[in-house]
């Protein structure tokens, strides 16, 4: 019969080689789901928008680069859409370097504008660079634009729309916010290039981690290695499936989940810091060493206030001794 030590040393290798297994093919998983082209879909105004841009009432300098919220829109391509500030930025996370293709479904100015009838040009900007201008009109249109993979500096791409000129209010509508582009939609597509592409750094350490810790709570927490492996398996292949046909949404939401997996590695692991408190308390039980060290701590602080106080009071402050000359006594005369 195997010793418990024995027995609890294979169960440990075991672990770590499963460990081991599930760090490789979470690596080979995201390396392959990213030689798969994309096709992502963003709809502007719905749920989950917010991942990848920022919105705002206000008309600061710091709101320049956002939208404004998300209104009812019937005849946009989404049901939904956003009006932008003077400019406005989304960021795609996770795309890779390669060549990229987008369709903007926007809209410009209303017919009926207050003040101006022209509408304005809008500069798009990729990773910073300028890539094209276009002029919208009062309809709603899809604008192309192709961003070679030249222009690309990482593995994000971050797109920005600046508006030469901004609009308040209409005929039928007083509206004191300054608008810019109207945005109901933006669908994606990477060109694949010959050879073989590299994933992006971040969402690949991510699927990592997500896959390690997973693994590790589920072991710890049902100590059964087979049924955490099977389900660690399981959600990556999950998230490299995500990653081939919703590739941006899945690297948006990837460091939420891998925050989830740690709060529930911390949840099985409570017992291992409870368990240091629980003894530390059984061995001072009785015992006069921590009222000595509340004492200690409470003088200790009282010399710390007093230095802090001593160094921060101005030198006219700590000079507690005057030294002045004696006073010269005047001599009286008496008339005589």
């Amino acid at each position: 019969m195997l010793k418990p030590r024995l027995l609890s040393y294979m169960w440990t290798a075991a672990f770590g080689l499963r460990l081991i297994l599930v760090l490789v093919l979470a690596l080979l998983i995201g390396g392959l789901a990213y030689q798969a082209p994309i096709r992502d879909r963003l709809p502007i105004g719905w749920l989950g928008d917010r991942l990848f841009l920022n919105a705002s009432e206000g008309w600061s300098s710091s709101d320049s680069l956002r939208f404004y919220g998300d209104e009812l829109t019937p005849n946009a391509a989404s049901g939904r859409s956003r009006w932008t500030h003077q400019g406005a930025e989304l960021r795609l996370p996770g795309l890779g370097r390669e060549d990229a293709s987008i369709n903007l479904s926007v809209q410009g100015w209303p017919a009926d504008v207050l003040h101006t009838a022209d509408q304005p040009r809008i500069a798009v900007f990729a990773d910073g660079q300028a890539l094209t201008e276009f002029t919208p009109t009062s309809d709603w249109t899809i604008q192309h634009l192709s961003i070679p993979s030249s222009m690309r500096s990482s593995d994000d791409l971050v797109l920005t729309l600046q508006s030469s000129a901004t609009f308040t209010g209409t005929q039928i509508y007083t509206d004191p916010r300054p608008k810019g582009l109207r945005l109901s939609e933006l669908i994606i597509e990477t060109i694949p290039p010959a050879g073989l592409r590299f994933p992006a750094t971040m969402a690949l350490l991510l699927l990592i981690l997500s896959g390690s810790v997973c693994f590790l709570a589920l072991g710890i927490a049902s100590r059964r290695q087979n049924l955490s492996f099977g389900l660690s398996m399981l959600l990556l292949l999950a998230l490299g499936l995500g990653l081939v046909f919703a590739r941006i949404w899945v690297v948006a939401l990837l460091p939420w989940l891998l925050l989830m997996l740690l709060l529930m590695l911390l949840w099985v692991l409570r017992s291992v810091p409870l368990g240091y408190v629980h003894r530390l308390y059984w061995r001072l039980e009785g015992s006069t060493a921590p009222g000595y060290m509340l004492l200690a701590i409470f003088i200790l602080g009282l010399i710390i206030v007093g230095v802090q106080r001593f160094m921060a009071a101005p030198v006219s402050e700590l000079s507690l001794i005057h030294i002045s000359e004696p006073t010269r006594r005047t001599p009286i005369s008496y008339a005589v």
